[in-house]
């Protein structure tokens, strides 16, 4: 069955490709010094055509056209590679974070206080990270993401001091305060 469909759809195909004429011969520009032509009979069947020239009428700008060309410049300085993966930048992100103090690698509303305890030399605490270590802080040490320095250690808590950029470029302040205890863990105990 399957034959009786296949040979006439082959000798449709046969057909079909025997009545197509053969492929001009390019003809070299006029110009052209002699002997440059290809032979069909030296090139074979998969010899490029001769390339013409191609006249291309070049209009000048107007100067609608001239305004509207420099009006607009794209400027790249400062901006994102659109053609850069942002799945890859997320890892280049993590791996750069893993490089950092373990201190610096989470923010700073991530951390909690295990303690405070007074030294000769100040108040001394002892910060819970997310990943279950104790770090000992002293007034000046650098915490977060955002380098944000520990500016003082009180008997209940920690205040550190960030410096962020806005979405204008502007330099802002934030101050984070971390208890020792807060207050809705004061009443479950």
């Amino acid at each position: 069955m399957l034959l009786k469909i296949l040979i006439p759809l082959g000798l449709l195909a046969l057909l079909s490709a025997c009545g197509e004429a053969p492929a001009p011969t390019p003809q070299p520009p006029a110009g052209a010094p002699k002997g440059t032509e290809a032979s069909p009979a030296r090139a074979g069947k998969f010899a490029a055509p001769a390339a013409q020239p191609q006249q291309e009428a070049v209009t000048p700008l107007t100067e609608k056209e001239k305004e509207l060309e420099a009006a607009y410049r794209y400027e790249p300085a400062g901006r994102r590679d659109p053609f850069f993966s942002l799945i890859l930048m997320e890892r280049l992100l993590e791996a750069k974070a893993e490089q950092l103090p373990p201190l610096q690698r989470y923010p700073v509303e991530q951390f909690r206080i295990q303690g405070i305890v007074w030294e000769r030399t100040g108040y001394v605490a002892m910060l819970h990270a997310p990943d279950g270590r104790g770090y000992m802080v002293r007034q000046g040490n650098v915490v977060g993401r955002n380098k944000g320095v520990v500016k003082q250690i009180t008997p209940k808590a920690v205040v550190v001091e960030e410096r962020l950029k806005s979405l204008r470029g502007e330099l802002q302040t934030k101050v984070t305060t971390l208890e020792l205890r807060k207050k809705e863990e004061a009443g479950k105990q």
